[in-house]
């Protein structure tokens, strides 16, 4: 009898989880906020971080924690970086960043005709990200003038955060072959800036008055990519 109920348990264990990957690749947009530092140098540039500045490019690799076997925990990790500052601009801000991913599909919920079900799931995440603010400055576009500083040029400053994540996520099915799933997931950020403000030759810059730390939410909308 207890051999029965083992068997029944692990079906049902198995039925519960078997919507985990062995691996997937992740595709999607990301709605983000700023640190304290980018913040007050965009204040000192007299410029503002509007919400196309803060829009992300995501890429995600997820695996499951054991590929032989359905698990509930999956990890991987996420690539992100702004997409405006790749154009053209006289004042930009710029974020590229690197995620380690630790998550658990918590269950799995079948609605109405669906071919799959809907995955309830909850996670966290530790990485580094590096912020930059570029000021636009200058009159001169002469040769003659490239040692001075009145050539046309980037005043830039960077900022490298260690950002910890706690995230909430729901994966619902799409009927397409190729883009099984889109995924909304909801992140509480708290981070701390390590290292900064510091010039291209990684230089200090002095008298930056901000609280190195800093807690934002971002919101991710995701597609699975299925080769």
């Amino acid at each position: 009898m207890k051999k029965l109920y083992f068997l029944i348990l692990t079906v049902i264990f198995v039925r519960l989880f078997a919507y985990t990957n062995t691996y997937a690749d992740w595709y999607g947009v990301c709605l983000t906020e700023p640190s304290h530092g980018a913040r007050y140098f965009a204040q000192i540039s007299e410029k503002e971080i509007d919400l196309f500045d803060k829009l992300l490019a995501c890429y995600t690799f997820e695996y499951n924690a054991n590929p032989r076997q359905p698990s509930v925990l999956t990890s991987g990790f996420t690539y992100y970086s702004t997409i405006k500052s790749i154009l053209p601009s006289t004042f930009k801000y710029r974020v590229n960043g690197f995620d380690y991913n630790l998550s658990a599909k918590l269950f799995g919920i079948r609605l109405g005709n669906s071919s799959a079900e809907t995955i309830i799931g909850f996670g966290g995440a530790i990485g580094l990200n590096l912020e930059t603010i570029e000021l636009f400055l200058g009159s001169s576009n002469s040769s003659t003038d490239f040692k001075n500083v009145d050539f046309k040029h980037f005043n830039s400053v960077h900022f490298l955060n260690i950002i910890g994540t706690l995230r909430a996520s729901i994966e619902v099915p799409l009927n397409f072959h190729n883009f099984p799933v889109l995924a909304y997931i909801f992140n509480y950020h708290i981070g701390i800036t390590v290292f900064g403000p510091f010039l291209p030759n990684f230089e200090s810059v002095s008298s930056a008055n901000f609280e190195k730390t800093f807690s934002i939410f971002s919101h991710n909308i995701s597609i699975k990519l299925k080769f």
